[in-house]
């Protein structure tokens, strides 16, 4: 993740993909995770309202996400030769 996009690329290729406006479904993930079960948020119809035909994997987000001390920033240097495309 950068700012509001999420980047996606296999190291050493030329092209990714981007998918951007992510912060309010995360955000919204966040504010549930205290009170339901993950399983009754990713199943929840408006959330799936909300993220259908955007390609987003609400529950591997969520999986993937962790609040701790990032010690090196570089992680999230976009690739300069990599062209991304919008999803």
């Amino acid at each position: 993740l950068n700012g509001d996009c999420l980047y996606i690329w296999d190291e050493g290729k030329t092209s990714g993909e981007r998918k951007c406006s992510l912060s309010s479904y995360i955000s919204m993930a966040e504010n549930y995770l205290g009170l339901f079960n993950i399983n009754d948020i990713i199943s929840n119809n408006l959330v799936k309202d909300m993220i259908q035909g955007r390609g987003i994997d609400l529950n591997e987000i969520i999986k993937s996400c962790q609040r701790k001390a990032i010690k090196d920033d570089s992680i999230f240097n976009i690739p300069k030769k990599v062209l991304f495309k919008s999803k």
